[in-house]
């Protein structure tokens, strides 16, 4: 008899933690973290998606600057009321810039930054509510148009 009761447990135990919810990064792939990032272009568009309820709630990304300066990094998302949190960080780690989306004026969000020196960077998209959403990000240098686009670093 005792023996039987031990299946019913283990269909309960699992029951209850399916009851519980997808974890947070379950299905998030490599990018959920920092040394998971993949890498972005000066210039390009990146995308990803994130999706709360199916455990993608983070991606990072990195950006290799060739040269320190000022930035601009314009990010969508689609639908357009997904609630996402972007920040930007540099070599040592310091915050350089964050922002949360839908910004007050909906559509894309722009943030401004400046790189104190070349190297590698990073980007941390969270998702912090609504459904599943696509975004993209584009960081471009706010000086482009007088002195050319700026190169990221080829490893």
């Amino acid at each position: 008899m005792r023996a039987s009761i031990v299946p019913v447990l283990v269909l309960v135990s699992l029951s209850a933690l399916a009851a519980c919810g997808t974890a947070p990064e379950e299905t998030s792939g490599a990018d959920a973290h920092l040394s998971g990032a993949e890498p972005i272009r000066l210039g390009k568009l990146a995308t990803g998606d994130l999706a709360r309820d199916a455990g993608d709630t983070t991606d990072w990304r990195v950006l290799d600057l060739a040269d320190g300066g000022s930035y601009r990094l314009t990010f969508s998302t689609e639908p357009a009321t997904a609630q996402v949190a972007l920040g930007v960080y540099d070599r040592t780690g310091e915050l350089l810039a964050t922002a949360s989306f839908p910004g007050e004026d909906g559509g894309e969000a722009v943030i401004d930054f400046d790189a104190a020196s070349a190297g590698r960077h990073h980007i941390r998209l969270m998702h912090q509510g609504g459904g599943r959403n696509t975004w993209g990000v584009k960081v471009e240098a706010r000086e482009a148009a007088s002195s050319g686009p700026r190169k990221p670093v080829i490893d």
